[in-house]
């Protein structure tokens, strides 16, 4: 048995508009922005979408998308290095849920299925991803607030 957690949960608040946050989560050229490289296409639900960072390409499928409410998107956590097949491996589930909250919008972002890798992968990518998600939370953070 893991002492891994299932779940990863990062929350941030953002005193602008649900709009505006919407639009840096869906768009890919605000995605970009703030993410740290770009999107092969817009986000659209049923979509497989090629994102790179750091140099690296990652694919995640778009699940559900409510417009100003939430994304969810599936991936694999370890997705890390490039010449190994994750054709095999089960997915985790990443959601953007948008709440209003006093003058702006409380952003809860949540990777969940951390207990689903296998266990030769699952510590390491939890910690890649927990790292990983306070990273591009303050990057969103300063992407509204330069």
């Amino acid at each position: 048995m893991s002492d891994t957690p299932a779940c990863i949960e990062q929350r941030v608040f953002l005193s602008v508009s649900r709009d505006r946050v919407w639009a840096a989560l869906t768009n890919a050229d605000d995605f970009a922005a703030w993410w740290g490289g770009p999107i092969d296409r817009e986000l659209e639900a049923g979509r497989t979408i090629v994102l790179t960072h750091g140099g690296r390409p990652y694919t995640f499928e778009v699940v559900e998308m409510v417009e100003l409410e939430r994304l969810t998107w599936r991936w694999h956590p370890g997705e890390r290095h490039a010449v190994m097949d994750y054709s095999g491996e089960e997915k985790t589930y990443v959601s953007f849920t948008l709440a209003p909250f006093h003058d702006g919008v409380l952003l809860t972002i949540r990777e969940t299925g951390f207990d689903v890798p296998p266990l030769s992968l699952r510590q390491q990518a939890y910690a890649d991803n927990v790292r990983g998600w306070a990273i591009q939370a303050a990057a969103l953070m300063r992407h509204f607030d330069p």
